[in-house]
């Protein structure tokens, strides 16, 4: 009997339906508390660990990015010499030594400044996870400074 197969089919949509919608309504209470009242904790920001908080208070953009470019290249690349760079190269000087903050950010990623150079530790393997936090500074601070607005020079 095509038409009983059929309506237990059309029953089946209905019954996977009415569950999704369940389950979608379900899932929005996440952030509801007792009684459904808007719970105040989900808007609680998990406390930074000391590089993010590190990478934070980097106030350059450029600076991030050539940290996030060390970083990187010490995790694909498998030559040595992408673990040192000289603090005296004019790039590395002006993105990492005079930039506030940021030759903090790279030694608690590892890095050592020893006789001219800024290297990664021997000991340290780099991670994607050190790239992706610099990444998630860098995201952080263009935001930042897009909402501020420029004030017209007197």
């Amino acid at each position: 009997h095509p038409v009983s197969h059929e309506r237990s089919y059309r029953d089946h949509l209905i019954s996977l339906d009415t569950s999704i919608s369940f389950i979608r309504a379900f899932a929005s209470l996440h952030n509801m508390g007792y009684a459904g009242y808007f719970s105040t904790t989900s808007l609680i920001k998990e406390k930074l660990t000391p590089l993010q908080a590190a990478l934070a208070q980097v106030p350059d953009v450029a600076s991030l990015e050539v940290m996030e470019k060390l970083c990187y290249n010490t995790v694909v690349g498998t030559d040595p010499k992408y673990r040192s760079v000289k603090l005296e190269n004019p790039k590395i000087k002006k993105a990492l030594v005079s930039t506030p903050n940021a030759l903090e950010a790279m030694r608690l990623m590892g890095w050592k400044e020893l006789d001219g150079l800024l290297q990664l530790d021997p000991n340290v393997q780099m991670s994607m996870d050190n790239v992706r936090e610099v990444q998630v500074a860098i995201t952080t601070l263009k935001r930042e400074t897009a909402r501020v607005p420029s004030r017209p020079d007197s």
